[in-house]
């Protein structure tokens, strides 16, 4: 059997691989008759080179435009679109598809041109984008407080052109055990993203000390500053104390200088004044 493509009339032959036997089927009068060997003979290997549809040898059906392949079904039940052909097939509950070159090797299947591959209406490229930048905002997070029995922050990730946010928090619960709890959400307004699960991630953990707690032997540089200033403070008080006393008992020490000179003075006899306060010193 023949299509003719422009029209859509059927020739049917049969006598197969034969010309004698040739029925016409006209498409617009709907009528069957049968197709003058003569005519049928000058046209023939014409027709059959450029609009061809048939059933080969091997049990697979072909569409063919001249020398071209349209749609191949296989006897296997592979169908191929194309000379070079995109293919799908069922086996085993799912449906396969995948390509293959003139030569019969694969190659990939690449939608361009702004198409959008969606699985259950989600964009699977965004869907990437999304996971990446939900992952690089969730570690910008703390998961062990410091110094602290409580630590909360915020944080943004990116990945493939895609945003998103997170907040949470780390808690000390006692000396072996700390837990930590986090989301992230990507920019709303996205298009195609699927429900909103689909652009949220959480997370939530514990850590637990085991064994002997072995106390720090190296105070942080931070730390150690902070303890240095303050020691500092109280060091140039103590010294402005010190700079008091020094002052007061200098003054102390003149008096007593200034009074065991005036007795010396008595003792040798240069001063007849019993008033020390009288007494002239040099």
């Amino acid at each position: 059997m023949l299509i003719e493509a422009k029209t859509g009339d059927l020739f049917i032959n049969l006598q197969p691989f034969g010309q004698d036997n040739w029925y016409h089927f006209d498409s617009s009068t709907k009528t069957l008759s049968r197709k003058d060997p003569d005519v049928w003979s000058d046209n023939y290997d014409k027709f059959v080179n450029k609009n061809t549809f048939f059933e080969d040898s091997s049990g697979n059906v072909k569409l063919q435009l001249g020398d071209t392949k349209i749609i191949e079904k296989k006897s296997n039940g592979e169908l191929h679109l194309g000379e070079n052909s995109w293919i799908t097939k069922e086996e085993n509950g799912r449906q396969k598809v995948y390509a293959k070159n003139a030569a019969g090797n694969p190659i990939p299947i690449d939608y361009t041109n702004g198409t959008k591959l969606l699985i259950n209406g989600r964009d699977v490229e965004q869907s990437i984008n999304n996971i990446g930048a939900l992952s690089a905002a969730l570690t910008g997070l703390p998961t062990v407080p410091n110094y602290t029995t409580l630590a909360c922050g915020l944080g943004t990730g990116t990945h493939g052109g895609d945003f998103a946010f997170s907040g949470g928090c780390a808690s000390k619960v006692n000396e072996k055990l700390s837990i930590n709890y986090a989301a992230s959400m990507t920019m709303p307004g996205q298009e195609y993203a699927g429900d909103f699960k689909d652009t949220f991630s959480a997370r939530a953990g514990f850590i637990w000390k085991l064994g002997k707690s072995i106390k720090p032997t190296q105070i942080s540089m931070e730390a150690k500053i902070f303890s240095l200033k303050e020691s500092n403070k109280a060091i140039i008080s103590q010294n402005e104390d010190l700079k008091q006393k020094n002052q007061s008992i200098i003054s102390q020490n003149k008096s007593l200088i200034a009074r065991l000179e005036r007795l010396e003075k008595v003792a040798l006899g240069e001063s007849k004044s019993k008033n020390l306060a009288t007494i002239k010193l040099p």
